[in-house]
Parts: structure tokens; C-alpha cells; sequence
């Protein structure tokens, strides 16, 4: 980071010279009045949104009151191919890699029906899951917190007469 610094020092005794004055206080005024760049500051300063100027030409735009927080979206995926049969822990197990928001639940079987439930740590984040032959959604949830290192696993908990199972959880952070 770069400081402001003083071009001409005076000790007791001295003269103070008028342009060497000036020149130390315009140095100042130059930064602290709108002459701020990336190399003035430091990385830790607390700067709100509202003292930055943002370019808009890029087509989007800040108002400097509300910040436009970017959410990503991830998906954890399930398929159970052939056969199906009821049973706990089927398929991948995940660790969540960072705090997110579970948002919904996708799923499709092959033929007839399925219902599946998805854990996390042992716990329900959805139960009771129906899945049919055409793509099917849910977004109510009995948890939809999942911290970072949570371990998410899949379950069968009924099976009509079906194969091929494919279930997508969709969850976004922050």
C-alpha cells in the first residue's frame, strides 16, 4: 500500500517556506479528495458500497446502497442404474464442501415409481419423495441447511416394480 508522505519536513527553527507548505498540504488534499486509487488503500479497509463509484458501461450496474450478492448454484446427483431395490446409504456419498441452501429436489425413474429420501448426517433433508417416469420437483424440505463437511447420502424407501433412478438436490450459497 502506498502512504501519504510528506515531501518537505520541518524541524524548530526552521523557516517554513510557503510553496514547500503548499506542496505538502496539495499532496493531501489531491489523495484524500477524489485522487484515491487501489495502491491508497489498504486491504483490510472497511470501505461501505456507497463511497464507490462503479463503472456501468460493462451493462450491469450497483446503486451503491444495496449490494448485489452472487449466488451460485450446485447440485448433488444420484443414479442408481438396473434394478431397483429399497435400502439406506445407495449411491455416492457427499461431503458438503461449504455452508449452502438446499432449494430443490429433482428426480425421474425409469417406469411405474420410487420414493427416496435424501440425509444428511443421518438426519432427514427430504423424506417421502415420489418420483414417476416424467421429471418431478419438490422445494419443501424437512431441513435445508447444510453446513461444510455434512455428509449427504441416499436412500430407497419404496420401489414399484421400476428401474433406473436419477435424483439431482439443487442447492445454492451463499
Amino acid at each position: 500500500m502506498s502512504t501519504i508522505s510528506r515531501q518537505y519536513e520541518y524541524t524548530a527553527g526552521d523557516t517554513i517556506n510557503p510553496d514547500e507548505n503548499n506542496a505538502n498540504e496539495n499532496a493531501i488534499y489531491n489523495l484524500v479528495n477524489g485522487s484515491l486509487d487501489n495502491d491508497n488503500i489498504a486491504s483490510d479497509a472497511n470501505i461501505v458500497e456507497s463511497k464507490i463509484a462503479f463503472n456501468t458501461s460493462s451493462g450491469h450496474s450497483h446503486n451503491g446502497v444495496d449490494s448485489k450478492l452472487i449466488t451460485i448454484n450446485r447440485a448433488f446427483t444420484w443414479t442408481i442404474l438396473g434394478t431397483l431395490a429399497t435400502g439406506n446409504n445407495q449411491g455416492a456419498q457427499y461431503i458438503v464442501p461449504q455452508n449452502m441452501t438446499v432449494v430443490k429436489i429433482w428426480g425421474k425413474c425409469s417406469v411405474s415409481n420410487v420414493q427416496v429420501r435424501v440425509r444428511k448426517n443421518g438426519s432427514d433433508v427430504k423424506s417421502g419423495f415420489e418420483v414417476g417416469s416424467t421429471v418431478t420437483s419438490s422445494t419443501s424440505f424437512t431441513s435445508t441447511s447444510l453446513t461444510a463437511g455434512d455428509v449427504l447420502t441416499f436412500d430407497i424407501t419404496g420401489v414399484n416394480g421400476t428401474t433406473d433412478v436419477f435424483i439431482t438436490l439443487e442447492c445454492k450459497q451463499p
